[in-house]
């Protein structure tokens, strides 16, 4: 069974939430010296990532603003590289990555037109 795409679009809301929570006003040593938060942040990170890459291309096409394929590669490589985790990389996502997909998975969870295939503006 194939689950609705509105679906990931919400869980990417989720978690972007829970990483902009966790992250607060934080710095980055702060943050890499906490190792269960920044276990916590990378975890949803990596979820972001992956419910991006469940989305069909059709929705991923409507908002191309968004940079579907670096935040599909960071799942990737959280997923799959145990030790060879870029810290440069992972702050790059929390200081510029995570907001802009909160604001369009915010945009795209309402019947949005311009992310709804064939419908009318």
């Amino acid at each position: 069974m194939s689950r609705e795409w509105r679906l990931y679009l919400a869980d990417m809301h989720r978690f972007c939430q829970r990483v902009i929570e966790y992250r607060g006003n934080r710095d980055r040593l702060t943050l890499e010296s906490d190792s269960l938060r920044y276990d916590a942040i990378l975890r949803n990170i990596e979820l972001i990532g992956e419910a991006a890459r469940s989305l069909p291309d059709s929705i991923r096409e409507t908002a191309p603003e968004i940079p579907w394929k670096p935040i599909i590669s960071v799942r990737n490589i959280l997923a799959h590289v145990y030790f060879g985790v870029d810290k440069d990389a992972v702050w790059d996502v929390y200081r510029n990555r995570d907001p802009r997909t909160l604001s369009v998975a915010q945009a795209s969870s309402e019947p949005a037109p311009r992310l709804i295939p064939g419908a009318r503006t």
